[in-house]
């Protein structure tokens, strides 16, 4: 696909992203759910989970295989915008004052799901095909302990921001707390 048949075909596939996210957005409002879940779900919902699944054709139209490559890079430059905003409105001054607090939050946030998806894993391998063959249990468990124990940052940034906690001592706290279970999975 030449530049030019790509760059409408783009524009529309944009179009559809962000008009199906509002709808998704306007349908789960009345539950209270921030808008980045409803991104979330649109997302799902548009993607090989679904649409793909029930209309492949459908969904090879709107978003043909060599635009994934484009909508990876726009998605990601929206993020990294985003996350420098929500960096920007952190509320620096008062981490030094919540370190603490946000480790022993961190900790706490970490500890149980890690150690609930070592435990399944471990109790349930023998009777439920969830690892791979050929790889050990332990590495198995540590991979889902550790994939239900981090945070989607990007989403809980979102979603302090949305909810007007930006720069507060909660938002910061969740923030940091976050910061540290993502550095801590990355170790």
């Amino acid at each position: 696909m030449t530049p030019g048949e790509l760059a409408p075909r783009f524009f529309i596939a944009v179009v559809v992203i962000l008009l199906f996210c509002k709808v998704v957005a306007w349908t789960l409002a009345w539950a209270g759910q921030p808008a980045v879940v409803s991104e979330m779900l649109a997302g799902v919902l548009l993607g090989p989970s679904l649409l793909g699944l029930l209309f492949p054709d459908a969904q090879d139209a709107v978003f043909p295989h060599e635009l994934y490559p484009v909508l990876y890079i726009v998605g990601q430059v929206g993020l990294v915008i985003f996350m420098f905003q929500a960096g920007h409105a952190f509320a620096r001054h008062q981490v030094p004052k919540l370190l603490g607090t946000a480790g022993a939050v961190s900790l706490a946030g970490v500890a149980a799901p890690l150690a609930l998806g070592v435990l399944v894993v471990v109790t349930t391998s023998t009777r439920v095909p969830i690892r791979a063959e050929g790889i050990p249990t332990a590495v198995t468990a540590a991979f889902v302990g550790v994939a239900l124990a981090i945070t989607a940052f990007p989403m809980l940034a979102r979603i302090i921001t949305e909810r007007g906690q930006a720069g507060t001592r909660h938002g910061t706290l969740a923030l940091a707390s976050g910061a540290i279970d993502d550095a801590a999975a990355w170790i």
